[in-house]
């Protein structure tokens, strides 16, 4: 399988860190002599990874960098700031080194990489570094497609949107779980004008709260196209509907709730709307523990590694799934 040559990309996530990882893929001979011309090693013996001086074209000291070698890529592990990045990019590119997009991976290599620099818990890292090892050798099954779900929870943070009247409670139920005053609170409705998007760290996985402007009519233009917005962006997540049952119950005017929450419980446990599903409860002397308890049944269970977590495996996997008999593993690696 060829490979373009001297592919450069930043593996480590961008932002403030005192370590950062630049890759060099599939260099030719011409990049890595001049590799070898730039870089001063403190130690000249060969091994792996060499401590040294890196610099430019006029011997000016680019940074102190390690430098590890491979068979078809070199890594350098540079200090962290966006300086030392630039400096060696603009080195990289001017012996002819081309940049290559890493937001969005094609290939299984990456996809792992990149999985790994999204892992924000214990459990994400454990399945990436799992997966770096095990799903290059992955054959199709229907259990490994059932793993989808399971896979994209640990590095794509499952959406809540927190639907209800004005003054409902949702502000107050968000800063409860965050154990923080995060949403403005207060007793005049109306007070969320825009979607709030809160992260959440729940049983090892990563959710986003949205806290939504209450649902009423109103002759404020904000708010009219606050919910005008919220009735398309709810499609994309799950819908907590959110009822202080002290007070008139309106029905949820769009989208199938998973869960019915019933706040202000410290004062009475009022009258409960009619709803087929979980009814969860919560007051101003709790922090959510019904809701958090939910949280953990509601998303996916979790399943043993190798699991697929982008929607480009989940297709590959599934073509072989019915084709089993056309399955290219090249074509899976990418």
């Amino acid at each position: 399988m060829s490979h373009s040559k001297n592919q450069m990309s930043l593996l480590t996530p961008l932002g403030e860190g005192a370590l950062q990882v630049f890759q060099l893929s599939h260099p030719d001979q011409r990049v890595l002599d001049l590799i070898d011309h730039h870089f001063e090693a403190r130690r000249p013996h060969p091994s792996i990874l060499r401590l040294g001086m890196l610099k430019d074209a006029q011997g000016e000291i680019l940074d102190e960098i390690f430098l590890e070698r491979h068979k078809e890529k070199i890594l350098f592990h540079l200090h962290g700031g966006s300086m030392s990045l630039f400096r060696l990019k603009k080195l990289l590119s001017e012996w002819g080194c081309q940049e290559i997009d890493e937001e969005f991976p094609q290939n299984l290599e990456k996809e792992c990489l990149w999985a790994l620099q999204h892992a924000h818990t214990q459990e994400a890292t454990d399945v990436a570094l799992k997966n770096l090892k095990l799903l290059p050798d992955v054959k199709p099954s229907q259990k490994l497609l059932d793993s989808y779900d399971y896979g994209r929870s640990l590095f794509t943070a499952v959406k809540y949107f927190l639907f209800g009247a004005p003054n409902a409670g949702k502000s107050s139920l968000i800063n409860r779980l965050l154990q923080r005053e995060r949403v403005v609170v207060d007793a005049q409705a109306g007070t969320t004008r825009d979607l709030i998007e809160v992260d959440l760290t729940v049983f090892h996985r990563k959710i986003l709260l949205v806290d939504a402007a209450g649902l009423r009519k109103s002759d404020d233009e904000l708010e009219k196209k606050g919910q005008e917005f919220l009735e398309t962006a709810c499609t994309s997540g799950r819908i907590l509907w959110v009822v202080n049952p002290h007070v008139e119950l309106q029905p949820c005017p769009f989208g199938k709730p998973v869960a019915l929450v019933l706040t202000h419980q410290d004062i009475g446990k009022g009258q409960a709307p009619e709803f087929e599903g979980p009814v969860l409860r919560t007051g101003a002397h709790d922090q959510g523990e019904e809701i958090l308890d939910f949280f953990e049944k509601d998303l996916p269970s979790p399943v043993a590694a190798p699991v697929l977590f982008t929607s480009r495996q989940f297709h590959k996997v599934s073509q072989g799934v019915v084709d089993r008999a056309n399955w290219m593993q090249q074509d899976w690696l990418g």
